[in-house]
């Protein structure tokens, strides 16, 4: 027989919870939340349903159980939902949780609800706990001396690696010295005649490189012209060149002829691959959460959106266009991959107004209809 202890929690789909508060220890694995599901004063049957419960911990961290895992800790009955609370669920502070319902045939519509939370402290025995002994004061002196020798090996250490440090940066400074040297250079440029002879060292960072000017010797006088040559006789007309015509059939294949009896270049298809077909007048009508993942060239035309989520297709290159009908019902939400980028300002779809969208490998326009801007 297993002793729990049980934490009864009445939630509402949309309103704060006002439960007793309760606490539990750090650790245990014996605490079961049992929770009754109401939408105002109304249970809210969940059977058939997944929920999963997230917990936000003190430290950070964001733990979930989930009915639809095996061995997930949460089971579901009617209104009620048993939470089997998991160590890794809570930590000491203030704990938060909210859950997730998801319902329909394809368990795809999603609601939270309020949250609730409790509390977390630390148990009096954890792994800091000693046990009491008549042998204390020595376990003591005996600890606090294996203690210094401990800092004394990391002081030992520290000034191993200090050393260790200093040797491998004094053997990098050495090795760039000796590629300096190996990487030495000399270039050598004429000067103009009279000019100073220049020398020069530099440094280029990968090695020294050495240049010396050496001044050119004084322009000679200008000799006496040569004799005329004998002219050479005219040479023989060449061969008239041939003619190439390029012709292209209506399959794209590209051939030529020529009026010199000579060798053609091969036959090439110069026609690029089909565009895409585009698929037009595709209508959507929902006035709930409209789920939609649009595919490359097509066209969309929705009507009595109230709420929008659309996931962008995984290939790289890709383009549709959509008009949005907004419907007449206030809180419109348009959601989209994060990765979406918008040229211009995105508007804030308001009620019975329609609105274009064109997207383009991950970039898009969007416009109000009838809007000046």
């Amino acid at each position: 027989m297993s002793v729990n202890k049980t934490f009864d929690v009445a939630l509402d789909i949309k309103r704060p919870s006002s439960h007793k508060d309760f606490t539990v220890i750090n650790g245990d694995n014996g605490n079961i939340i049992h929770i009754a599901l109401t939408d105002g004063d109304y249970p809210v049957d969940i059977s058939g349903c997944r929920v999963i419960a997230a917990f936000s911990r003190p430290d950070g961290v964001t733990s979930l159980q989930d009915s639809g895992t095996q061995d997930g800790g949460v089971t579901i009955g009617g209104n009620e939902v048993e939470i089997l609370l998991f160590p890794a669920s809570f930590s000491p502070g203030m704990v938060e949780c909210e859950l997730q319902i998801y319902s329909d045939d394809t368990l795809s519509t999603i609601v939270t609800t309020a949250r609730f939370n409790f509390s977390c402290r630390k148990a009096i025995i954890d792994e800091d706990t000693v046990q009491a002994a008549p042998e204390y004061p020595l376990l003591r002196t005996l600890t606090e001396s294996l203690q210094n020798s401990a800092d004394d090996l990391a002081e030992l250490m520290a000034n191993t690696q200090i050393a260790e440090a200093a040797r491998v940066q004094a053997e990098a400074e050495r090795e760039a010295a000796v590629a300096r040297f190996n990487n030495l250079s000399a270039e050598v440029a004429m000067l103009s005649s009279g000019a100073a002879p220049t020398a020069s060292v530099t440094d280029t960072g990968d090695g020294k490189h050495i240049f010396l000017g050496i001044p050119a010797s004084p322009k000679g006088d200008k000799g006496d012209t040569g004799p005329q040559g004998v002219q050479g006789e005219p040479g023989a007309n060449g061969a008239n060149g041939a003619t190439f015509t390029p012709s292209v059939a209506s399959d794209g294949t590209l051939s030529w002829t020529n009026n010199g009896g000579l060798d053609n270049p091969p036959s090439v298809n110069i026609m690029g691959p089909a565009g895409t077909a585009w698929t037009r007048d595709i209508q959507i009508s929902s006035s709930e959460l409209l789920q939609l993942s649009p595919l490359d060239g097509h066209e969309y035309y929705l009507s009595d959106v109230h709420s929008l989520f659309m996931t962008l297709p995984a290939d790289t290159y890709y383009e549709f266009w959509m008009e949005i009908k907004m419907s007449s019902g206030p809180q419109h939400m348009i959601i989209t991959n994060p990765s979406l980028v918008y040229i211009g300002t995105v508007p804030s779809y308001l009620p019975s107004c329609t609105y274009e969208l064109s997207v383009k490998n991950g970039v898009a326009v969007v416009k109000e209809v009838g809007a000046d801007t």
